[in-house]
């Protein structure tokens, strides 16, 4: 991994910690209000996160962006007390990404 990498997942860690200790200070009594989503899983392995698509359910190859029920509600209870998004590398998602992403938090 290069300094860079290095040096912006520390800035990923750091912003994760102040979201959470501001969190804590409101009373918000859970794991984590931040979600770090990442393009692809050479970074999510690096920075501890994980993939877009695996995150939201989004399909990679399949154009049926529909969720049945079931994944539906486990998509709901992983986002559960999800105040925060941070996407990592946003200027390589494609603005189509950007809307299945807005599409599954609406």
């Amino acid at each position: 991994m290069s300094t860079m990498g290095i040096e912006k997942s520390y800035l990923i860690n750091m912003i994760q910690d102040h979201l959470l200790k501001i969190a804590r200070n409101n009373n918000i009594n859970i794991q984590s209000p931040v979600l770090v989503l990442v393009l692809t899983g050479v970074t999510a392995f690096n920075i501890c996160d994980v993939m877009i698509h695996l995150a939201l359910s989004i399909p990679i190859s399949e154009n049926n962006l529909d969720l049945n029920r079931d994944r539906l509600k486990m998509l709901q209870k992983k986002l559960n007390g999800v105040k925060y998004l941070v996407i990592d590398e946003k200027s390589m998602v494609k603005r189509c990404m950007l809307t299945l992403i807005d599409l599954r938090l609406c």
